[in-house]
């Protein structure tokens, strides 16, 4: 509630700054005032384009979330199965349909991956119209080099990055808290014993002291 109030405030807050610039900018203005607030101008709506493709991206990150992570999941299955079929044959003509496979399916783990989170995402196995999923393979691929053309130009804004860790986190959650259940778990049902192996240390380590004093009070 509170992420959602303070994010309501911020678009608020950018709207609200969008309307003062434009009222100054109807009045009568020095060329160089004029300048600045045009500048101000142009860096909040920028802001306000970034704000909405943000949102729109969390939005089908949520939404598609289950539906990369399973295609994910067969993709690397069947390269895992590739692998170990290309260790075991020996025939040439078999080899090379195998590696073809393989490069195949590595562009669907790419596709998958690196599908843009601002567009609605297009399953390799459920849509019917194979020409869609190739035109959505094209626009992959080229947005894919357009990212690393941008990083390499220049580096990203706190936002981006932020964003870009928000995704990586989303993609995976469901995996981690099941992990993290798991180890849980366990750790309960072993916490009894390593109490008691612990105390039986602590026991032992007891146990020479006593037998010391014994003997000097022999002697």
């Amino acid at each position: 509630m509170k992420e959602q109030e303070k994010k309501k405030k911020k678009g608020s807050s950018l709207k609200q700054q969008l309307r003062g610039v434009e009222r100054l900018l109807k009045r009568d203005l020095t060329p160089e005032a004029r300048a600045a607030h045009e500048k101000k101008l142009k860096e909040i709506k920028n802001s306000m384009e970034n704000k909405k493709k943000q949102e729109l991206e969390r939005k089908y990150s949520k939404k598609y979330h289950m539906v990369k992570f399973f295609e994910k999941k067969k993709v690397t299955r069947a390269m895992k199965k590739v692998e170990r079929q290309l260790k075991e044959e020996e025939d040439e003509e078999a080899i090379k349909k195998l590696r073809e496979e393989e490069e195949q399916l590595r562009q669907d783990l790419d596709y998958i991956v690196h599908f843009p989170n601002d567009m609605k995402y297009v399953s390799l196995f459920k849509t019917a119209d194979k020409e869609k999923v190739e035109k959505m393979r094209v626009v992959v691929r080229e947005r894919r080099e357009q990212a690393i053309r941008k990083s390499m130009e220049e580096p990203k804004s706190e936002d981006e990055a932020d964003n870009d860790e928000e995704e990586q986190d989303d993609f995976f959650m469901n995996v981690e808290d099941d992990e993290n259940k798991a180890s849980d778990e366990n750790q309960e049902a072993g916490g009894g014993e390593d109490t008691e192996h612990k105390q039986g240390k602590k026991k032992d380590k007891r146990l020479p002291d006593r037998n010391r004093k014994k003997k000097k009070s022999k002697d």
